[in-house]
C-alpha cells in the first residue's frame, strides 16, 4: 500500500502538521504549488481530490493546459566514472545512453517499458538515419 493519494493521475502526500494538530498535503510532481488540509485521513483525502477537480477546472476555464504530473524527462548527475561506464555499455549493446538508463530503471523497478520509436535507433550515430 503506498502512502500517497491518488485521483485522476495526480498523486498527493500526507503528512501531519504537529503544530497545527492536522493534516495536510501537497499535488506531487508539478510545478504548481497545490496544498490542502484535513482533520482526518478521510477529510485530507477529499480535501485532495476537491483540489485537482479545482485546479482541473480552472485550466479548462482559463484555456490553460493542466501540468502534467511527470513529464517523462529526468535529469542526473552520476559522476564521470560511472558515465563512461554506462556510455561503454551501451555502445558495446549498440543501444543508446537513453535506452541502456530506461531498460535499467524498468527492470530494478519491475516495470514493463513500452517501446518508443523517437530518438536514435540502436546503432546509428546522430543525426544517421537507419534503414
Amino acid at each position: 500500500m503506498s502512502g500517497l493519494l491518488v485521483h485522476r493521475g495526480y498523486h498527493g502526500s500526507v503528512e501531519p502538521d504537529l503544530e497545527e494538530g492536522d493534516l495536510r498535503g501537497e499535488v506531487l510532481f508539478i510545478t504548481d504549488k497545490l496544498i490542502y488540509r484535513g482533520r482526518t485521513i478521510k477529510e485530507l483525502t477529499s480535501a485532495f481530490r476537491s483540489t485537482v477537480d479545482g485546479y482541473l477546472e480552472l485550466c479548462g476555464e482559463r484555456g490553460l493546459q493542466p501540468k502534467k504530473p511527470l513529464s517523462g524527462t529526468i535529469t542526473v548527475r552520476i559522476g564521470e566514472e560511472l558515465h563512461r561506464a554506462a556510455a561503454l555499455e551501451a555502445a558495446n549493446a549498440g543501444e543508446t545512453l537513453n535506452q541502456l538508463v530506461t531498460r535499467a530503471l524498468a527492470e530494478k523497478l519491475g516495470v514493463q517499458i513500452k517501446h518508443r520509436s523517437r530518438g536514435r535507433q540502436p546503432g546509428t550515430r546522430s543525426g544517421a538515419k537507419s534503414r
